[in-house]
C-alpha cells in the first residue's frame, strides 16, 4: 500500500537531535523510544564502529559517563543506539541501547523537511504471503499439483537440471504423447507444470507461461490436471497486473468444475483488479464458503468494505482509469482529475518506458471516507493500495496540490506493476516523488550534516514498511528517498533508473539489482547521494 505524507508548514527544521526509530533486518518499525541525554549503566561500555558487535571498538566507556543518544534502530542483533559525547555534535560510535539509561528525552521536534511523497506501507507482494484488509489485492497462493508427489520429484529431476530447464527432455515426453496415450500425455502436461513452476521462481514469468500454455493441449483429456494448467496461467496473469486474461482462463476453470474454492479466490483477485467490486465480493464469499482462508476473510471485508461506501457513487471512464465518485457535488472535479490523469499516464509511461496493462482504479472521498476506508496515518493525504484513493472535500478543480497527489499515485500503480511489487520502499518513493517534480533544494543541508554525522537513516533500513513512522521518521525516509533516486538519475541517467527496476523483478534482491543494474551496493549508493547533494546543492 502507498500512502503519500501531507506537506509540511515548516521550511526547514532541526532533526539532527531526534531519535529515529528504523527496521532493520526482521525488526519491525516501532514508535519513537526516549531518547536525549543517557548514562552508561555497567562498568564499561564498547563503542562499535558498526552496528554488529564484530566491527571495532573505538572507545569503551565507563559507568556513569553521560551521552546525546542520536539514532536507535531495532536490528535482528538487538537494539543500538547511535551516541556523541555530552556537548559535541560528532557521532562517536554504536553501542547497545540495553547499557543506557535515558535521563532526559530530546523535546518533541516538529517536522519540516520539504519532502512529500508516499509510502507503500507493509504492502506484500504475491510470495510475501502477507496480506490484510488494507493491504494490496494480492494474495500467496499454492496452486495444487495434479500429479503424485512422487511423480513431481521424478519429472523434477529430469526436466530441471543444473543450467535449467531441459528443454530436450521435454520435447521427448511430448514426442512420446504423440500416440494420444493419457498417460503420456499427462506426463508431457506435467513436465511443462514442472518447468512453469521453475521458471515461476526464477522470476521469469514470460517463460513460465510458454510451459503453462503448451500444456494446455496435453491436459486437455485429463479436467483435473487442465484445471491446475487453467489456475497457473491465470495466477501468472494476477502477477502482472493483467486482471482480463486472468479472467478468461478462470471462466474455463470454473466451467470445469463450478464448485472450486481455488477458481473462487483467483477470480476475485481478477474481478478486484478490473474495478468490478460485486463480483469480486461474490466470488470472494463463494471461496469463503467452500474452502474459509483467513486471508481471503480479509481481502472480502476490505472489499465488502469499498462495495459499501461506493454505493451510490457515480463512474466516469477513459481508456486507462475507472473513477468512482459522489456524482452530486464534483461531476466537473472528477473529469478535471481524469484529464489530469490521462497527461501524467503519458508523462509516466514514456519516462519509464512501461504501460500498465489495465484500467487504473481511481476513488474520490471525502475526508471522513478516506480516513474509514483507508485507516491511513494523519500525515496521509493519498494511498494506492492498487486502487489511487485520493480525499478531495471542498475541491471543485484540480489545483497544484491535488495535481502532484494525482502524480504521484499513479507513479506507484506504474511502478508497482513493473517491478511486479518486488520494489523497496525507498526506491517507490524516490520514483514518486522524482515524477511529481520535487527535487532536494531544501533538504540538502541537512542530509548531508546527517550523513556525515552517522545520523542518516541507510536505504538499506528503508527496503520495508513506513506505516509505523512517526511524522519525524516518515519526514527523513521521504527525503533521503527522494535524493537517493536524484543520484541514480544524476549519476546513471533515466536509463539507469529504468534498468533498476526491471532487475527488481529478475534478480530476487535490492542488492542484487543495484548490481547488476548499476554495478553498486547499498553503502555505495549512500555515499554517492551524499556527495551528489554537494555537488548539486553546493553543501
Amino acid at each position: 500500500m502507498e500512502t503519500r505524507i501531507l506537506p509540511p508548514k515548516d521550511k526547514l527544521f532541526r532533526l539532527l537531535t531526534c531519535a529515529v526509530v528504523l527496521c532493520c533486518g526482521s525488526a519491525r518499525a516501532q514508535g519513537p523510544k526516549p531518547a536525549g541525554i543517557a548514562t552508561v549503566k555497567p562498568d564499561s561500555l564498547p563503542v562499535y564502529s558498526e552496528m554488529d558487535s564484530s566491527s571495532g571498538v573505538v572507545q569503551m566507556l565507563k559507568k556513569g559517563d553521560q551521552l546525546t543518544v542520536n539514532l536507535e534502530i531495532a536490528s535482528s542483533s538487538g537494539q543500538w543506539c547511535g551516541v556523541s559525547l555530552k556537548g559535541q555534535t560528532a557521532t562517536l560510535g554504536y553501542v547497545s541501547c540495553d547499557g543506557l539509561q535515558v535521563d532526559m528525552p530530546h523535546p518533541a521536534v516538529e517536522p519540516s523537511l520539504a519532502a512529500a511523497g508516499s509510502a507503500p506501507v507493509e504492502g506484500g507482494s504475491p510470495a510475501s504471503g502477507k496480506s490484510d484488509g488494507r493491504r494490496r489485492v494480492q494474495l500467496s497462493v499454492s496452486i495444487p499439483s495434479a500429479g503424485s508427489a512422487e511423480q513431481i520429484k521424478q519429472l523434477m529431476a529430469k526436466v530441471v537440471t543444473g543450467d535449467g530447464v531441459n528443454i530436450e527432455k521435454i520435447q521427448e515426453l511430448e514426442t512420446a504423447a504423440q500416440n494420444g496415450s493419457p498417460a503420456a500425455m499427462a506426463r508431457a502436461a506435467l513436465a511443462h507444470d514442472v518447468a512453469g513452476g521453475y521458471e515461476l521462481t526464477k522470476n521469469d514469468p514470460g517463460r513460465a507461461m510458454d510451459h503453462f500454455r503448451a500444456a494446455l493441449p496435453f491436459a486437455a483429456k485429463n479436467s483435473q490436471l487442465l484445471l491446475v494448467t487453467l489456475w497457473d496461467l491465470a495466477y501468472v496473469h494476477l502477477q502482472l497486473s493483467e486482471y482480463s486474461d486472468a479472467a478468461k482462463y478462470l471462466d474455463q476453470a470454473r466451467r470445469l468444475d463450478p464448485n472450486s474454492a481455488t477458481t473462487a479466490m483467483l477470480s476475485g483477485w481478477a474481478y478486484y483488479g478490473l474495478n468490478q467490486l460485486d463480483d469480486a465480493v461474490q466470488q470472494w464469499q463463494e471461496s469463503q464458503q467452500l474452502e474459509p482462508n483467513p486471508a481471503v476473510a480479509a481481502l472480502l471485508a476490505r472489499a465488502e468494505l469499498d462495495q459499501k461506501t461506493e454505493r451510490g457513487f457515480q463512474q466516469g471512464a477513459t481508456s486507462h482509469f475507472v473513477l468512482h465518485y459522489e456524482g452530486g457535488a464534483m461531476p466537473g472535479l472528477a473529469q478535471d482529475i481524469l484529464g489530469t490523469l490521462e497527461e501524467d499516464f503519458n508523462d509516466i509511461g514514456a519516462t519509464l518506458s512501461y504501460t500498465p496493462p489495465e484500467p487504473i482504479g481511481v476513488v474520490l472521498y471525502t475526508n471522513r471516507q478516506f480516513e474509514d476506508v483507508t485507516q491511513a496515518p494523519s500525515w496521509a493525504d493519498g494511498m494506492n493500495d492498487g486502487r489511487i484513493r485520493v480525499p478531495v472535500q471542498g475541491m471543485t478543480a484540480v489545483n497544484g496540490e491535488l495535481a502532484h497527489v494525482l502524480k504521484h499515485e499513479l507513479t506507484h500503480s506504474f511502478v508497482r506493476q513493473m517491478t511486479r511489487s518486488h520494489c523497496p520502499t525507498w526506491l517507490q518513493e524516490g520514483v514518486a516523488q522524482w515524477m511529481e517534480g520535487k527535487r532536494s533544494a531544501g533538504n540538502a543541508r541537512v542530509l548531508v550534516e546527517m550523513y556525515d554525522q552517522k545520523r542518516y537513516i541507510p536505504l538499506r533500513y528503508l527496503e520495508g514498511g513506513w506505516m509505523r513512522f512517526n511524522p519525524v521518521q516518515a519526514v527523513v525516509a521521504y527525503a533521503w528517498s527522494l535524493a537517493a533516486v536524484e543520484t541514480i538519475v544524476a549519476n546513471y541517467d533515466v536509463w539507469g533508473l529504468q534498468r533498476l527496476l526491471a532487475h527488481l523483478t529478475e534478480e530476487g534482491t535490492v542488492d542484487g539489482a543495484l548490481k547488476a543494474a548499476m554495478q553498486t551496493d547499498y553503502p555505495d549508493l549512500d555515499r554517492q547521494t551524499a556527495d551528489y547533494l554537494r555537488r548539486t546543492y553546493g553543501q
